[in-house]
């Protein structure tokens, strides 16, 4: 057995992507008899039957989504304290670091531990701070973080990749060891759409007509997700579909972006329902026809195409290879940047109700590849390897 610190330097649990790997990731190990403790901040949801230890309360600071914030520096100061010390008290056989900032925090903990360091890298950090507009893509505080980012690399003894595309950022790199990347997936508990009967229930809470196409999109709504875009775009959708509806699930900023679609003057086929709980997000899933994933990213995983494939949604996505790795021969792919390709595609795949429903049902039964607890199986045979490694 082995006893695992995890540091997430994020308020945890708060129903989004990256919260979603920690705590599956720490169920699956602890399924598999091993002992997990998360260090976080002091903001989140408990999960039920994992051990959270968590910094003081920060009364002025709240912020639940994703994205850089100058407060994070002096809260990853707490969040290194509190790490140490639950170390110190539960002695670790591994520092299982997330995010960036975890590194830095894990890496010190680690090396008073005398334990290896496991980085569990979701994307780039600079690739982060440019979406969200935090820093230029020029300049020195540029070039600050841009080495803050390699070094990182540097310091954990193995990083574990969630896609191919952050995998492949690594190895671009001439200056790093790629034989400590270890490419590990997402994964998808399929029963928990299986079992879920809700498509009616939700769609006449909504108002969508039982017999319209869904679109479903699930994500934050900022710009880097690609949100915009598929507002602003979604009249070519309307014209290849007339009867299509776009069924949002995500935060924040749903005023913004409802605000958005009735400038397009179809804003009633635009149903945002806000933050959902991921425990009751296959309700929301299945009730949709098409699945989409705007985002456009090199580096980062796209962890919501797990959730579509589950709950037999076919996908239309971006042609990267992050996108390709997971759907393989059954997302329908579109150029990136080409927006107003990606709108007519989601328009005519809407339209063909027998090829979402064959490309669907292939689509779940994909996604039954990808299990949490084989997650866990290859993160433990990683600790295997990187624990002989320092024998």
């Amino acid at each position: 057995m082995y006893r695992v610190l995890g540091i997430a330097p994020t308020p945890f649990f708060s129903d989004r992507g990256c919260h979603v790997r920690i705590l599956e990731e720490a169920h699956a190990l602890q399924a598999l008899g091993h002992q997990v403790t998360i260090c976080a901040y002091h903001l989140g949801r408990d999960p039920a039957g994992l051990v959270v230890h968590r910094i003081p309360r920060i009364p002025w600071y709240s912020k639940l989504d994703a994205g850089p914030s100058w407060h994070k520096y002096y809260i990853d100061m707490l969040l290194t304290v509190r790490a140490l010390l639950s170390g110190l008290r539960d002695k670790p056989d591994i520092v299982h670091a997330h995010l960036h900032e975890g590194v830095f925090i894990g890496y010190f903990v680690s090396r008073i531990l005398d334990v290896p360091l496991v980085f569990d890298l979701q994307g780039s950090l600079i690739g982060e701070m440019l979406a969200h507009e935090f820093i230029a893509d020029r300049g020195l505080f540029f070039r600050l973080n841009r080495f803050l980012e390699t070094m990182t690399t540097q310091m954990a003894d193995v990083i574990l990749a969630s896609s191919v595309g952050a995998a492949s950022y690594l190895r671009e790199d001439p200056d790093f060891n790629a034989k400590k990347v270890h490419v590990v997936p997402e994964g998808i508990d399929v029963a928990m759409y299986e079992k879920c009967q809700d498509r009616g229930r939700i769609r006449q809470s909504l108002g969508i007509p039982g017999d319209a196409p869904v679109c479903v999109y699930l994500g934050l709504l900022y710009p880097y997700q690609g949100i915009d875009t598929l507002v602003r775009a979604a009249p070519d959708a309307f014209a290849a579909s007339p009867d299509l509806h776009f069924l949002i699930v995500g935060f924040p900023n749903e005023a913004h972006y409802a605000r958005m679609a009735d400038q397009t003057g179809f804003g009633p086929r635009f149903h945002f329902v806000g933050r959902v709980n991921y425990e009751d997000l296959p309700s929301y899933l299945v009730a949709g026809d098409l699945a989409v994933t705007p985002k456009d990213s090199r580096t980062e995983a796209n962890s919501k195409i797990y959730n579509f494939m589950a709950a037999g949604l076919p996908v239309v996505a971006y042609d990267t290879p992050t996108n390709h790795s997971i759907l393989r021969e059954l997302g329908t792919y579109v150029p990136r940047g080409d927006d107003r390709a990606f709108a007519r595609a989601i328009g005519e795949l809407a339209r063909d109700r027998d090829r979402m429903s064959t490309v669907g049902l292939a689509a779940r039964e994909r996604a039954r590849e990808f299990s949490w607890l084989d997650v866990g199986r290859r993160i433990i045979a990683v600790y295997d390897e990187v624990i002989q490694a320092r024998e």
